[in-house]
């Protein structure tokens, strides 16, 4: 007898009803939002993020939300072990994801104008949605059972990273329906069927002026003038700048996707690779052109004249994160002119989870490096003391050696590491090995000979 499939899902909302239980006040609707960022401190960015959010969901019979992307695989979430007791405890197929540190524009591939806009608004690196998955697939969704808007303390409330229960709510899937009807890919509404639902006081000259200022984006532009009618001028004026030419060096407006992307070379250095470079751009003359990061102005740190659609190009420049490759147009000297567009930055592979820790290999001038970001309620203490006293970590040529197999003098004990920049409220030690950073490489934290966690290979062109 075949089950369908709106019985298998209300059963695992069934389930999922039951872990996740604390009491939090409830957003419901847009005017449960309306009252949040009126009365309350709640960041203002909040509501791109909780817009961002709804674009990527989806929703099955009885009302359920999914999602067709791994939260495990996506650069935007990370897991989330609740050492705060700030959720209920699940089971271990549920898992919580928040999404990641939003003001590391190298980290992230958010919307332009969610990077964009947040380094202009109050607590633009605090507020955080945190979803509760179901990790069992059923037909290529997972589901997520509860979604919740909170953020981080302020670092000056002494908290470490702890999120902050009195500014945390729960999202309802009704209100994510709403937001959704905001999106850009949702047309069947028109701007002024959803002034007319949400708020009949926008007369049709505002509407006007947001179809203006916002362009391609003017459903959102709508939605904050609905929710934060007295913050919508200032968020207006900065997607306006967003919309024309302007010389932001520190914030990017126009980030094409022109498959342009730094790779890891040979002996540390760093490999520039393109593709679906038009004829017509060919013909008029372009480069590419290697860079230190997304801020980096003045000239480039190499570039090469090319001719062909799609080629890989091997550099001097030593490995670091924050590399990025930009295709520029060639004057008739061969010199550099106005940018065409731009890659992502290079980053390193994803750190991997440890209880209270992560282990990230990365490299730095060319070489293979160790990075442990520490969870605040151990770094508070005592960083090293988290761990055992002979925990190492060691570099290996790949990932199928044994534990013993390390490089020569290629390791370090952890109580060695030296102190590095503190990242979004975690403590950080690092180490690097005399190792040019090569694909395949992998680093391990290991007590004794107990292997404890190890990174994903280092990337393979």
């Amino acid at each position: 007898m075949k089950t369908s499939r709106g019985v298998i899902v209300f059963c695992l909302l069934t389930v999922l009803s039951v872990s996740c239980e604390r009491t939090f006040n409830e957003l419901e609707s847009i005017n449960d939002l309306k009252e949040v960022f009126r009365f309350t401190s709640v960041p203002r960015h909040a509501l791109l993020l909780l817009f961002w959010f709804a674009d990527r969901i989806g929703f099955e019979e009885n009302n359920a939300v999914c999602i067709n992307f791994d939260p495990e695989e996506d650069h935007h979430f990370h897991t989330y072990g609740n050492y705060d007791g700030l959720l209920d405890t699940v089971s271990k197929f549920n898992s919580y994801f928040p999404v990641d540190k939003l003001y590391n524009v190298s980290e992230l591939i958010f919307p332009d104008r969610i990077r964009v806009m947040q380094f202009n608004q109050d607590g633009h690196d605090r507020d955080r949605i945190i979803m509760c998955v179901h990790t069992r697939r059923i037909q290529n969704n997972l589901f997520v059972s509860e979604v919740f808007l909170t953020r981080h303390f302020r670092m000056s409330e002494s908290q470490g990273s702890r999120y902050d229960p009195d500014y945390t709510y729960r999202i309802t899937p009704n209100l994510l329906r709403q937001l959704k009807m905001f999106s850009s890919n949702n047309n069947y509404r028109t701007l002024e069927q959803l002034r007319n639902q949400f708020d009949n006081n926008i007369d049709n000259n505002q509407l006007d002026r947001v179809r203006v200022s916002w362009r391609d984006d003017v459903r959102l532009g709508l939605l904050y003038l609905i929710v934060m009618p007295e913050s919508y001028e200032e968020a207006s004026n900065l997607n306006m700048i967003c919309n024309r030419e302007s010389d932001l060096a520190e914030i990017s407006c126009e980030w094409h996707n022109c498959g342009l992307e730094v790779l890891a070379g040979d002996k540390g250095k760093a490999r520039i690779s393109w593709r679906d470079v038009t004829e017509e751009k060919l013909n008029a003359g372009v480069a590419v052109a290697l860079y230190s990061n997304q801020t980096h102005q003045g000239g480039p740190l190499t570039y090469k004249y090319i001719s062909v659609r799609k080629g890989i190009l091997d550099t001097s420049v030593p490995m670091n994160e924050g590399l990025q490759v930009r295709l520029h147009k060639v004057g008739l000297s061969g010199e550099l002119k106005e940018e065409i567009c731009r890659g992502k930055e290079f980053k390193s592979p994803r750190a991997t989870p440890i209880t209270l820790a992560q282990l990230q290999l990365f490299a730095k001038d060319g070489n293979a490096c160790f990075r442990l970001f520490i969870h605040n309620t151990i770094a508070l203490q005592d960083k090293r003391n988290g761990f055992a006293y002979n925990s190492w970590v060691g570099l290996y040529t790949n990932k199928l050696k044994l534990t013993r197999d390390y490089l020569s003098e290629q390791w370090q004990w952890v109580r060695k590491f030296e102190e590095g920049k503190d990242v979004d409220m975690n403590s950080v030690l690092e180490y690097c090995t005399g190792t040019k950073i090569t694909p395949r490489l992998q680093a391990r934290l290991n007590d004794g000979y107990v292997e404890i966690a190890r990174t994903p290979e280092w990337r393979f062109p």
